[in-house]
């Protein structure tokens, strides 16, 4: 029983420093295993894919807009191209404080 007992201790003695050796081999097939591009992606919660179509909605919103009032300021009398930008400046405005 004796020799089994010390059979065991130095057993021990010899997989510790051999599972400190794993350890840093894992941790280093980790850093090169994310290198290659094969990592998981993260995903995007519903909540953040609506914030992110609401923003690209009103942004193209407001393209749609401007390509509107450049095809009337082209089309309209010089003495009111003042007016009519201002009146869109403020309107576009005033949506960008509602969203």
């Amino acid at each position: 029983m004796h020799s089994l007992k010390s059979i065991i201790r130095v057993l021990q003695k010899e997989r510790h420093p051999l599972s400190k050796k794993i350890k840093l081999i894992d941790h280093g097939l980790r850093a090169l295993g994310s290198l290659d591009g094969s990592s998981t992606r993260r995903r995007m919660s519903a909540a953040a894919r609506r914030k992110i179509a609401r923003a690209q909605e009103f942004g193209l919103g407001i393209v749609q807009r401007l390509n509107s009032l450049n095809s009337t300021l082209r089309h309209a009398d010089p003495s009111n191209a003042t007016e009519i930008t201002v009146t869109f400046l403020y309107s576009l405005h005033a949506e960008a404080c509602l969203w």
